[in-house]
């Protein structure tokens, strides 16, 4: 549910129903501002709460994540991740340093969150840490 919320308008807007793909809506806000005063008005705050699903966690293969700008060119792009043990229960939203590596639960999950443009992400195990038994032999997989 997307709800409208500013000075004294508060209610649905118009034409979201539930399920609606919004991966590549864009919104455009027209607001008009009155004032008795003799100077122009101006507007100090504007809020929009969209309400819904979440998409489900990432389970990690080990606990070495690094994220990446999708596009390098492109300035001003930032990440958050959170971060679970099971799957459930998360972690408050934390700033990602883009490029630098990050530790995440491993075994566990992790959502990430992205503005200013796409982002991409390599999740490995940590070298000579995170290393898997087979037959006798020590596999490290990266």
């Amino acid at each position: 549910m997307a709800r409208v919320a500013g000075g004294n308008q508060r209610g649905q807007v118009p034409g979201l129903t539930p399920g609606l793909d919004l991966s590549t809506a864009a919104l455009q806000v027209r607001q008009s501002l009155t004032t008795d005063l003799p100077t122009s008005p101006k507007l100090n705050y504007f809020s929009l709460i969209v309400e819904g699903t979440s998409r489900p966690g990432i389970a990690t293969v080990g606990s070495r994540l690094l994220v990446l700008p999708k596009d390098s060119n492109l300035p001003g792009v930032t990440a958050k991740v959170k971060t679970s043990t099971d799957g459930v229960n998360y972690t408050g939203w934390q700033e990602v340093a883009l490029g630098e590596p990050v530790t995440v639960p491993y075994p566990g999950f992790f959502k990430l969150a992205h503005y200013g443009g796409g982002i991409r992400y390599k999740n490995t195990k940590k070298i000579l840490d995170e290393t898997i038994n087979l037959c006798g032999e020590v596999v490290i997989s990266q």
